[in-house]
């Protein structure tokens, strides 16, 4: 299934899914009402195909939701998303039924904040084998994570996922964003094949009429697939003090949650 929401001046965003064992989830939360350049993202993809796997990415993702909105605000915005994260391991460790032999779920963030000068900060972060990468407006692909598992490089050592005592939140950091670009969020669906999809090959998909679309069609992996592209539009250079110059129609009623395919307002 595939949706767009074109709600945002500032964001286009792509989401689309093919569920085979129902471990993975997705979050996008909205909040166009009280700051339009705001925006947070989460995709997390249970380990395995047990209960667990379905309870851990559930938890994860709900509780994502609630923090990410809360951080970037303060002096530290990177240790205090470190901090959280260890706070939602806990969490997905606590929910996790101890019957059940695979455990835990990897996580995937993009959290979008207006910055001083008017353009755009990207605060993200990787836990797992799911990826965050970004296309440029000429159609370059420029990667941001990578996979945490026993094949990867750079990373060397067993699985890393959230639900999982020894977890470390070692991919997180911070970019900026001109307008054209795409930040892409998947799970390994799209990116964990072999052979995996190329390079070029994922950023061609990100210049067609629907990206996250056209990437689940592109990927042969026999799995979950879950893909969330945000498109940064043509945006006025204000301040996050200095909403003046919003071009009309930015201001909208309702804070919108996504989680899964159900659509909240509140």
């Amino acid at each position: 299934m595939a949706k767009i929401f074109r709600e945002s001046p500032i964001f286009d965003v792509y989401i689309a899914t093919k569920s085979l064992h129902g471990a993975d989830e997705y979050a996008v939360i909205y909040d166009p009402d009280t700051d339009y350049y705001r925006l947070d993202v989460v995709v997390c993809d249970g380990m395995g195909r047990s209960e667990n796997a379905k309870i851990s990415s559930s938890v994860a993702a709900n509780e994502l939701a609630v923090l990410l909105p809360t951080l970037f605000n303060s002096p530290n915005p990177l240790e205090d998303a470190k901090a959280a994260f260890y706070n939602v391991n806990k969490t997905v460790w606590d929910a996790q039924d101890i019957k059940y032999p695979d455990r835990g779920t990897t996580a995937v963030t993009a959290s979008f904040r207006p910055a001083k000068d008017g353009s755009i900060d990207l605060y993200w972060a990787n836990i797992g084998d799911s990826r965050i990468f970004a296309v440029t407006p000429e159609g370059r692909y420029e990667s941001m994570s990578w996979e945490e598992s026993f094949l990867s490089k750079p990373h060397s050592g067993p699985y890393n996922y959230l639900g999982k005592q020894d977890m470390k939140v070692d991919q997180i950091g911070h970019r900026k964003l001109t307008p054209g670009m795409f930040i892409v969020l998947v799970s390994d669906g799209i990116t964990g094949g072999r052979p995996p999809l190329l390079d070029e090959e994922l950023a061609a998909c990100c210049k067609q009429d629907d990206p996250a679309f056209t990437l689940i069609k592109a990927s042969m992996v026999n799995d979950d697939k879950t893909v969330v592209v945000v498109k940064v539009k043509d945006f006025y250079p204000v301040s996050a003090e200095n909403k003046s110059a919003l071009p009309v129609g930015a201001h909208f009623l309702f804070k919108i949650c996504i989680l899964g395919f159900n659509t909240v307002l509140f």
